[in-house]
């Protein structure tokens, strides 16, 4: 709102304090409790943005409520800005004394809208309107309570602030560890060497040497780092033990998942592989590995990656045979990746970030029995690698999807700088 232009009697021009606005109306009467103040005529179509009155607003003071700063930062991870809103009567849940936007029942706003009305006039009713809509996002349950909605986003909310929480000790360097996540090495120190992507294209040329170098820098001795698959190009265990070495030689915890190239990997000899390379690397497979209060839980997956027929730039059909084959892969591997969350629930884990190689939808799908699997059991993120190329590097989910993250690890897709997921 402009303030009107001041009568000239009630007009007087202050030289102003080295740190404060200028003062351009009289102010000499004015009571205020507050120890900081900013009043500021927005600028028109003949002048400028001008402060009208001004006292120690230069210090860094804290925001009036920090619970709505998370309450933003918690909603923007789960809904977009632009998403549209159909306000309802948990609008009249919060005491009609609060601060509010003057939101009402039927208004529809989009999420941006209510940022404002949350941060602006520090609006509880824009507050509790985004609990219920994110609350009830997170469940994929329209029709979920007002109650259990905002319960579900209070959860996320507190899972922010730790978030929030363990970079701030990272950065301070107090010994707060870090997750990091990268696929695709595909060494082969003992392996001929046949792809022609990785023979010809410059981002694999040396891609050892840069990835170790990257690691070194960023990864520390206490962190983990999980490696999502296609580890070497040797078949058996005997031509993978160089690649094997290079990959004990990383700085950090290294955590290993199957990929379709790892043919040295039975998934069967898992557990043998894990006694070899005890206190150096760990397999996982049927199993899990935790990092602080998450359980680590993964599997190779599968997706149907054709072949496909196109007419012109779309798919026309696929091979069927294809396609029983892969249904009964995914099926497998399905239950692998039952086994690895239920062996973490059961020790009492109940926050998961879930590792893929393969992607878990092909390029038709926006959900699959993967994606079904995170939301069953509330994964926080979901991680996979396998697509290769420029052409390959959105064939999957990218980003916030129902609310969980996915992210896309591949080697070549992040030129060799480990991902960081925690």
């Amino acid at each position: 709102m402009h303030t009107p232009d001041p009568a000239p009697t009630s007009t007087v021009f202050v030289t102003p304090e080295p740190t404060q606005a200028p003062k351009v109306y009289n102010t000499d009467g004015l009571v205020l409790e507050a120890q900081n103040v900013l009043l500021v005529r927005l600028a028109d179509g003949n002048r400028g943005e001008q402060a009208i009155y001004a006292v120690n607003s230069d210090e860094l003071i804290y925001p009036a409520s920090t619970l709505k700063m998370i309450t933003a930062l918690t909603a923007l991870d789960i809904v977009n800005p632009d998403e549209t809103v159909q306000v309802g009567l948990e609008v009249y849940i919060p005491p009609l004394d609060c601060s509010r936007a003057g939101l009402e029942p039927g208004m529809t706003l989009t999420v941006h809208d209510l940022l404002e009305g949350l941060l602006l006039p520090s609006g509880a009713d824009a507050a509790y309107v985004l609990g219920v809509y994110c609350g009830r996002q997170l469940e994929e349950n329209d029709d979920l309570s007002f109650t259990d909605a905002i319960h579900a986003f209070v959860a996320a909310m507190n899972r922010k602030a730790e978030d929030i929480h363990r970079q701030q000790l990272r950065e301070k360097g107090s010994g707060a560890m870090s997750l990091f996540a990268i696929g695709d090495l595909h060494l082969h120190f003992q392996s001929e060497l046949k792809a022609p992507g990785q023979l010809h294209e410059p981002v694999w040329k040396n891609h050892d040497v840069k990835f170790k170098q990257n690691c070194e820098k960023l990864v520390k001795p206490d962190d983990t780092l999980v490696l999502v698959g296609d580890h070497s190009w040797g078949k058996k265990l005997p031509e993978c033990e160089k690649d094997l070495e290079y990959i004990c030689s990383l700085p950090g915890r290294k955590i290993l998942l199957r990929g379709n190239h790892d043919m040295f990997w039975d998934a069967k000899k898992t557990e043998a592989l894990n006694k070899q390379y005890a206190g150096k690397l760990f397999f996982l497979q049927n199993n899990y590995a935790s990092y602080e209060d998450y359980a680590i839980v993964g599997t190779k997956g599968y997706t149907f990656e054709g072949p496909f027929y196109m007419r012109g730039n779309k798919i026309a059909g696929w091979d069927g045979v294809a396609e029983s084959i892969a249904v009964k892969r995914i099926e497998r591997e399905m239950e692998r990746l039952r086994l690895s969350f239920e062996a973490a629930l059961k020790d009492g884990y109940s926050r998961f970030i879930m590792f893929l190689h393969y992607p878990p939808t092909n390029v038709m799908e926006r959900n699959s029995e993967f994606t079904a699997m995170a939301e069953k059991y509330k994964a926080e993120q979901v991680i996979y690698a396998h697509c290769h190329g420029e052409h390959r590097f959105h064939d999957s989910l990218e980003g916030r999807h129902h609310g969980i993250m996915y992210r896309l690890v591949s080697g070549d897709y992040l030129r060799w700088v480990p991902q960081q997921i925690l």
